[in-house]
């Protein structure tokens, strides 16, 4: 919910869980140690067909914050939220 609870984000599954999809998708298609961006990770050719594909970039983004706290991925940041880059290590 926003601070001005006009807007609310529903998830139809928790963020750890979200966090395992991407970690699976990266060791299924042996990603390790690649770059890739948010709407990459969510509307890319590569993810078409995963429950990636037309994950809503906040979800994701919070999914990617867990896995860079974790050590499992490390973010760059820029112009904007769907140019968040992100390596897998």
């Amino acid at each position: 919910m926003d601070k001005g609870k006009t807007k609310c984000l529903v998830y139809w599954k928790r963020v750890d869980e979200w966090a395992a999809v991407v970690t699976e998708f990266v060791r299924t298609y042996g990603l390790s140690d690649s770059v890739m961006t948010v709407d990459e990770l969510s509307s890319g050719d590569d993810v078409r067909g995963t429950d990636l594909y037309g994950l809503h970039a906040e979800v994701l983004t919070r999914a990617l914050k867990l896995l860079e706290a974790q050590g499992k991925v490390r973010t760059f940041k820029g112009a904007t939220p769907e140019e968040l880059g992100v390596k897998f290590i």
